[in-house]
């Protein structure tokens, strides 16, 4: 697995060259010695790197069973490897596109985070009481990386609702009752397309 940065200066991958476990490594494209970014994760497989928009860090997710955790580095190596604080194994992640916060889903207990790039210190995104519907992207991030679009189950409720929320936290905003899908959002952000949980029909 691999990505190459955005500004098209870092490739970033997997490796086993220095150690008998996958390692991500990143390695400037104009020229010099590689860099081994993954150094406190417990990997048995390949992390699939993802590179920031502004090109400067790195989120990756381990790939060890039961406890997958999210990872954050700095793409030169600066700074050491940081794990996201997250108590709960991770799901899946996102990042916005303008190298603002990553937004993850944990699971067993389905809660919603942002995380900036360089922190560690996860944003729960979901109000009090709230549960995450489900994984497998039932969330996504607005165009210009400032909102969050995720479907979540109020308590006592049995099907979900569609909202909006700031990136880095705050009120939600509740844009629809009794979705199904995850939600589809046009590219400025400015509509979301989805499933409604009781004649499937599709709404804008």
């Amino acid at each position: 697995s691999f990505a190459l940065s955005p500004d098209e200066l870092w490739i970033v991958f997997a490796s086993t060259l220095t150690s008998t476990s996958p390692r991500l490594v990143s390695l400037p494209l104009a020229g010099g010695a590689p860099v081994e970014l993954d150094l406190v994760s417990n990997s048995t497989g390949f992390p699939v790197p993802h590179v920031t928009a502004d090109s400067r860090h790195v989120f990756f997710l381990d790939t060890a069973p039961v406890t997958q955790q999210l990872f954050c580095a700095p793409i030169d190596g600066s700074a050491p490897t940081r794990r996201v604080e997250s108590v709960r194994p991770v799901e899946e992640f996102q990042l916005a596109s303008d190298g603002r916060p990553a937004v993850f889903a944990t699971r067993v207990v389905r809660e919603l985070f942002s995380v900036p790039a360089g922190g560690v210190v996860p944003v729960p995104l979901l109000a009090a009481g709230f549960s995450f519907a489900n994984p497998g992207g039932h969330f996504a991030i607005r165009a210009d990386g400032a909102r969050v679009v995720y479907t979540a189950l109020e308590p006592g409720q049995f099907a979900a609702n569609l909202y909006s929320v700031p990136i880095e936290g705050g009120a939600s905003l509740l844009l629809a009752r009794g979705t199904f899908n995850p939600p589809l959002l046009s590219p400025d952000g400015r509509l979301a397309a989805f499933l409604d949980a009781g004649e499937r029909r599709v709404h804008l």
